[in-house]
């Protein structure tokens, strides 16, 4: 594939010198007192918890009180001044923006958190296409194609300027952290093969050849991100083991059953569910031409609910926050391993 091809050379180049990591990014870390979190809507926590909640929560980024930033920063294993926190993350952000509009904002964080690169790859339009058909036009494979084919390409190189950015902006023995995303599905189990979360097509089953498609856009996309994080001598955490469990299609779990509590992503309720709890059916995505969420609209409920879909919930945020701040203490050990 041209991403991994593209990936590797730029690991070679790594190695041979081409690229050399800060001296203050090799170095152990001690306990972080003031934290920047930056990125998208996976940072900004859409949907989780309650928005509004100052000073962190803002309901126009989408910005929610059990954002994984916002647990990180309260988590009393790492001790952050919380009035040394910048919740600077907001949805709708594509990595261009993120680098303009958050990464100058570093500041002096001892702590910078970075998770991006998913409206890059218009995650959001994937699962009109593949999954919700709100409005669907080109179809599901010809947009998996597309969302390849963006990774491989612009969201790569994206990707290279906001890391490669963020890491300018640094102080002197801070520590970048940049996460990936989770798989959205268990894609072994029989019963999906027959389900559906389509608003618009109760005959387009989440088969385990579509879940498997779609898992693997998100590994593709984490390859790339580990790749770069790496490459610029930031840290990269996967935390995709920590929804281990917690996937949609879980084992005797009969989707779509929208109020499981293990399960850390939201959905939407079918159709004739949504109507009888007074939401609308409207076909109309939420967002711009391309069906992306504009940051600059705060979206109404029943939109809030197709805005937040495939995100994680409180407990996935509280999942990622535990992979956080767990490497945040094993870099900050005076008995450090490797």
């Amino acid at each position: 594939m041209a991403s991994v091809s593209f990936v590797a050379f730029l690991l070679l180049l790594f190695c041979l010198g081409g690229y050399s990591v800060p001296a203050y990014l090799r170095a152990d870390h001690q306990s972080p007192r003031s934290y920047a979190a930056i990125g998208d809507s996976y940072a900004s926590g859409a949907g989780a918890g309650t928005p509004g909640w100052p000073p962190y929560a803002d309901f126009r980024c989408g910005r929610y009180s059990d954002a994984y930033p916002i647990q990180v920063a309260n988590n009393s294993l790492i001790n952050i001044d919380k009035s040394r926190f910048k919740h600077l993350a907001c949805g709708g952000l594509t990595s261009t923006v993120i680098l303009r509009d958050q990464v100058p904002y570093i500041g002096d964080s001892d702590l910078v958190t970075l998770t991006a690169s998913g409206n890059d790859v218009n995650f959001f339009v994937v699962l009109n296409e593949c999954v919700y058909h709100w409005q669907p036009s080109i179809g599901c494979e010809a947009q998996l194609v597309k969302a390849r084919e963006i990774i491989e390409t612009t969201a790569l190189q994206n990707l290279e300027n906001i890391i490669s950015g963020a890491v300018r902006n640094l102080k002197p023995g801070a520590l970048l952290v940049v996460t990936g995303y989770a798989r959205f599905f268990n894609e072994d189990t029989d019963y999906c093969d027959t389900a559906t979360f389509s608003q618009t097509r109760p005959l387009d089953y989440l088969t385990k050849s579509k879940r498997r498609e779609l898992n693997q856009l998100v590994m593709m996309l984490n390859d790339v991100i580990k790749a770069t994080t790496e490459l610029h001598g930031a840290v990269y955490l996967d935390i995709d083991g920590a929804f281990d469990g917690h996937r949609f299609c879980e084992p005797g779990v009969e989707e779509p059953q929208i109020d499981r509590s293990a399960t850390w992503f939201f959905n939407m309720p079918p159709p004739k569910a949504a109507e009888s709890l007074g939401g609308s059916t409207s076909q109309n995505p939420l967002g711009d031409e391309e069906g992306m969420p504009d940051p600059q609209v705060v979206p109404e409920w029943p939109e809030m609910k197709k805005w937040r879909v495939f995100h994680p919930t409180g407990p996935g945020h509280h999942g990622i926050s535990e992979v956080v701040v767990g490497e945040i203490v094993r870099r900050s050990s005076p008995h450090r391993r490797e």
